[in-house]
């Protein structure tokens, strides 16, 4: 439609200088003035096409945000949560910088790994649909998931699983998470989005690699669009950041609009206790619907 409103003053325009070249004087010094009028008008709608275009663009991948967590729902019909839980590592989610980062990111529902361990211990795909391994374990093909995305709206591919691993391999070494206990840094990754594949060849033989990788550590972020890896890491879980509330005062998360599955509460508030019997206290008087760990009460 804008490109449609900018099309139609240039037509009239062009129509404009046609009748004024067979008018008079009188009829041209008109006809000049609405045509000062339709060029300034196209121009200025242009330009803002091109704002709406560029902020599109600079925006990300699609919903991004508090942005995306706006809905038709009224506000009794959301389902919320108010979780008391402890904090851990002034609640960071980054998972490169701090091992209890990627266990918070994980916990919370805002990352996740290739592989997973079940109820029973066993290994299933979670971001993968399946791997093949060398008879030496030494060269591993992982098959992604089709049509998953980030929070932010970005799809998930196999360029975007290396980015994360790649982000570990850079910032690992000035944090205490030590993603290389998991997969060494020697490792070659090599994506290929068209197939939805992603080969990692190590130095060494690994039994279980895709145990490994299955460690909240090493949870896919969306590395381009995080800008704030502590406080607000993108992944492709149920929930997304929508505001960090404080150290010891916890987060506010809202349902991931992208995700795959249907996801239980429109939003959750984290809310930071490390007192057994102030959650006792809490729950009990209805200010939390949720706690965790509670003992010696």
């Amino acid at each position: 439609k804008a490109l449609q409103l900018v099309i139609i003053p240039m037509v009239f325009t062009s129509i404009s200088l046609a009748i004024g070249s067979i008018s008079d004087t009188r009829t041209m010094g008109r006809i000049a003035s609405k045509t000062l009028f339709w060029f300034l008008l196209s121009s200025f709608l242009a330009l803002l096409l091109a704002g709406v275009m560029a902020t599109t663009v600079l925006g990300g991948c699609g919903s991004k945000g508090s942005d995306s967590s706006s809905s038709s729902k009224s506000s009794s019909d959301e389902k919320v949560l108010n979780f008391g839980c402890a904090m851990y590592t002034d609640g960071s989610v980054n998972t490169a910088g701090d091992e209890n980062g990627g266990w918070n990111a994980m916990r919370y529902g805002i990352t996740e790994t290739l592989f997973k361990f079940n109820d029973n211990m066993e290994l299933e795909p979670w971001l993968a649909e399946s791997y093949t391994v060398n008879d030496e374990h030494t060269e591993w093909v992982v098959t992604l998931k089709k049509g998953l995305k980030f929070s932010d709206g970005c799809d998930l591919t196999a360029s975007k699983v290396k980015e994360a691993y790649e982000h570990l391999k850079e910032v690992g070494p000035s944090g205490s998470a030590k993603p290389e206990k998991y997969l060494e840094f020697e490792a070659t990754i090599t994506a290929d989005d068209e197939a939805g594949t992603l080969t990692i060849q190590t130095t060494q033989p690994y039994a279980n690699l895709m145990g490994q990788l299955s460690h909240p550590t090493m949870g896919i972020v969306d590395v381009e669009h995080t800008k704030n890896f502590d406080n607000g890491t993108i992944g492709t879980g149920p929930y997304m950041i929508k505001e960090f509330n404080g150290v010891g005062v916890g987060y506010t998360l809202v349902a991931n609009p992208n995700y795959r599955e249907d996801v239980p509460y429109d939003e959750v508030n984290l809310m930071y206790m490390g007192d057994n019997s102030a959650k006792a206290m809490a729950l009990e008087s209805g200010q939390v619907d949720l706690v965790e760990n509670i003992t010696n009460v």
